[in-house]
């Protein structure tokens, strides 16, 4: 689900957190995202029920701290086997419907401005450009499927 997210975060300009695990949930985390943020998304490859939303639900809920909540998961059903990218899409669990999700529920996110994006990524290249001649080699470690690691 990590893909997913960083992508629609992407199209947000937008935070993601990797959970990476349940229990125990980091609670910290959580409550320093919902001081820095005016609302969350809990993402999960799971029935939202009992997930991973339910437990960020539940800390900030015992913490007295309020703050836009929104699950996106798996419905509450069966769901047939096949190919799991077409299976979570159909789910609304891809960048689209990520995306979607965050703008049907919260109508104000503005998504970033073009120019900001570019000029972002023309600072990148324009270092590498400046690097590169004084170099035998310049290694760039991002994602694979980050667009801003495969320009450069």
């Amino acid at each position: 689900m990590v893909t997913p997210a960083l992508e629609a975060a992407e199209a947000l300009d937008a935070t993601v957190v990797n959970m990476r695990f349940v229990k125990p949930l980091d609670e910290a985390m959580v409550l320093e995202m919902a001081e820095q943020h005016e609302l969350l998304v809990t993402i999960e490859e799971h029935q939202v029920m009992g997930g991973a939303g339910s437990a960020v639900a539940e800390t900030l809920a015992s913490r007295g701290r309020k703050v836009s909540l929104l699950h996106l998961g798996l419905p509450d059903r069966f769901i047939d086997h096949g190919d799991s990218a077409l299976l979570l899409a159909s789910s609304g669990l891809d960048k689209a419907g990520i995306t979607a999700a965050v703008k049907a529920r919260f109508p104000n996110v503005r998504e970033p401005k073009k120019q900001d994006i570019c000029y972002a990524t023309q600072n990148r290249q324009d270092a590498i450009k400046l690097l590169s001649p004084q170099v035998d080699v310049v290694i760039v470690v991002g994602s694979p499927t980050s667009s801003n690691s495969n320009r450069l």
